[in-house]
């Protein structure tokens, strides 16, 4: 999104404020100091505490200071908060109407929110259709032979990539249980090499004590490089660019997450499993993430509470809710490794099956790629506007 801005304006100072939020692993700021176009990396509230934008004041070279915030996900009111306190319009990518009367525009991501923006009453002129960033997050990357050859694989040998998730509640129990089933996929199909991409929001430090408390061997220096499968199989563990080696892959086991969106770009086939066996450690809003945890009982109360909300979800991978039918597998539910082991391994075998999926793929990617260019370019023109109208 901030290159996409910056493409459009050379002039133009984006800073990327980090919304509080309970699902943070700790490494976002450190992540988005890397990210092309971003100028600066803040919380917010640290922001809001040092205003930075009063020691710049309102014009630069005599030429006036126009400021804009765009929202892209996390608390709205937030969004809204700072918008007040720049004096500055807010415009927002959101799946509901919230706070129409304060937003200048809303950004959707297909036909079917921006219906229900509508019914809300939200005005027409305040709704744009851009289709969903994610799709926009996926790299320019090398050709595959030669992803490939830095890993380490033949052109030729399958590789099955399995995603532990950006969230250290989902990485740190899903990675040790993803090694099991990857054991597990190895010792029926032998000739699959598995990798385990990392989020680069992840800490090393806490997979590493994952691993050492699930008693799984590992090769590294400062962090893990290899994980045992078996005496005669290691999975590699990437940690830089790791949409580059999922490019390479076969096949994909992702928990759900904006992943699975790049799975879909890069055109992997992916099987979604939700493990909801520790369900009591997944953070919830409300007045069910405040349950007393230390009370006996209340953990399996706050899973039934999850199983339960679960089955009423029907999917949860963002590739089946945004093309509104099942384009990719999901097990959800109390799991085991052998359950995910035998769906992936399905999956791997099922060529056709494959083949629908890409052409779904595909479908989906027409459809919502280039929402951060269109963004951009409507934030930029609309404040463009209303600057010629204060004039």
């Amino acid at each position: 999104m901030a290159a996409a801005l910056r493409r459009l304006s050379e002039n133009l100072r984006v800073t990327l404020v980090l919304l509080p939020c309970q699902y943070a692993s700790g490494g976002e700021v450190r992540f988005g100091r890397t990210l092309p176009g971003v100028d600066r990396v803040q919380g917010f509230k640290s922001l809001m505490s040092e205003r930075p934008w009063k020691a710049l004041g309102e014009e630069v070279a005599g030429a006036p200071v126009r400021r804009s915030v765009l929202h892209l996900g996390g608390d709205l009111a937030l969004s809204l908060l700072l918008g007040r306190a720049l004096g500055a319009p807010v415009d927002a990518f959101a799946l509901r109407p919230r706070w129409p009367k304060r937003v200048r525009r809303y950004f959707v991501p297909d036909e079917r929110t921006l219906e229900r923006f509508l019914k809300k009453g939200v005005p027409p002129e305040k709704l744009r259709l851009v289709g969903h960033p994610a799709f926009d997050s996926v790299e320019e990357l090398d050709p595959e032979p030669e992803v490939r050859r830095r890993l380490g694989f033949w052109v030729d040998e399958p590789v099955a990539a399995f995603l532990c998730g950006s969230r250290p509640f989902e990485a740190l129990h899903a990675f040790p249980f993803f090694v099991e089933a990857a054991r597990l996929l190895v010792g029926r199909f032998p000739e699959l090499q598995i990798l385990f991409p990392m989020a680069p929001t992840l800490d090393p430090e806490q997979i590493l004590e994952a691993l050492e408390k699930a008693d799984i061997s590992w090769r590294g220096r400062v962090r893990p490089q290899e994980v045992e499968l078996d005496p005669d199989h290691w999975a590699r563990v990437v940690w830089d660019k790791p949409q580059e080696a999922l490019s390479c892959c076969d096949l994909a086991v992702a928990l759900p997450g904006t992943n699975n969106l790049q799975a879909v770009a890069l055109r992997v086939p992916l099987l979604v499993a939700v493990p909801l066996n520790r369900a009591w450690e997944i953070p919830l809003d409300g007045m069910a993430g405040h349950l007393p945890l230390w009370i006996p009982g209340m953990k399996t109360l706050k899973k039934k509470l999850i199983l339960r909300r679960s089955r009423k979800v029907g999917t949860v991978s963002l590739p089946n809710r945004l093309a509104g039918l099942p384009v990719v597998p999901e097990l959800i539910g109390e799991l085991t490794p052998e359950l995910v082991a035998q769906g992936a391994g399905e999956l791997y075998q099922d060529r056709e099956a494959q083949r629908e999926m890409m052409v779904r793929f595909a479908e989906l990617d027409r459809r919502y790629r280039g929402a951060s260019s269109l963004m951009a370019r409507a934030v930029l023109e609309a404040g463009a506007e209303e600057e010629g109208e204060d004039a």
